[in-house]
């Protein structure tokens, strides 16, 4: 894990042209699994590994009702504390309204 503190993350930010919110997040998480993965895998060969968030519409939930037992619990910090990672290599474009597409 020591080579994921100066991992660079490829990353693409589609966005409505009307609205100027993101429609589409895609993440290239191929370099990082490689890493991960190190010597312990050799030969083993990944075409693609990705995330990606696709955004339909906003502010179209329901109400939302959270459970009085868990509105008491506290959460701790964010998942990955303690894990700087440099996402490069950003870009944005503009879609249509409804259009999320590579």
């Amino acid at each position: 894990m020591d080579g994921m503190k100066d991992a660079k993350i490829p990353c693409v930010i589609d966005i409505y042209q009307d609205s100027i919110l993101p429609a589409r997040i895609y993440i290239d998480m191929k370099d990082v699994l490689a890493k991960l993965m190190g010597d312990e895998h050799e030969g083993l060969e990944v075409d693609e590994y990705y995330v990606e968030l696709t955004y339909n519409e906003y502010d179209k939930a329901d109400e939302i009702k959270v459970p009085k037992k868990q509105k008491r619990l506290r959460m701790p910090g964010a998942a990955l504390t303690g894990m700087p990672v440099t996402m490069i290599q950003t870009r944005q474009r503009r879609l249509r309204p409804g259009r999320a597409k590579n």
